[in-house]
């Protein structure tokens, strides 16, 4: 009973070390993200492609996504409509970014 118990034990201290390290991770990859996709964005501003400065632009609200990117996180099911199902889209960023289709059609209409 006592092997049990500890390796029990060992398992919890196991999953919760990986969680700090998954934690870590995902913090240490979210600040390089931003930082190159800053840089790039700028690069595409400083070479006048403006389309491409807002595609690669990073999302304020969303660490490690870039504004256009409704992802596919796990439990994200990618929809960036509002919930009312009026069809409205919304930049949650604040930026005041228009939100597009690849196409520039207006994923409402």
């Amino acid at each position: 009973m006592k092997g049990l118990l500890d390796a029990i034990h060992n398992g919890v201290q196991d999953y919760d070390q990986a969680q700090v390290a998954r934690k870590d991770a995902m913090a240490e990859y979210d600040n390089v993200f931003l930082h190159v996709a800053r840089v790039l964005e700028d690069y595409f501003l400083l070479v006048g492609d403006e389309e491409m400065a807002r595609r690669v632009r990073p999302s304020k609200s969303r660490p490690g996504r870039t504004v256009e990117d409704p992802g596919e996180l796990p439990g994200d099911d990618g929809d960036v409509s509002d919930d009312d199902g009026s069809g409205d889209v919304s930049d949650d960023d604040g930026s005041g970014d228009e939100v597009s289709n690849d196409d520039g059609s207006s994923p409402a209409g």
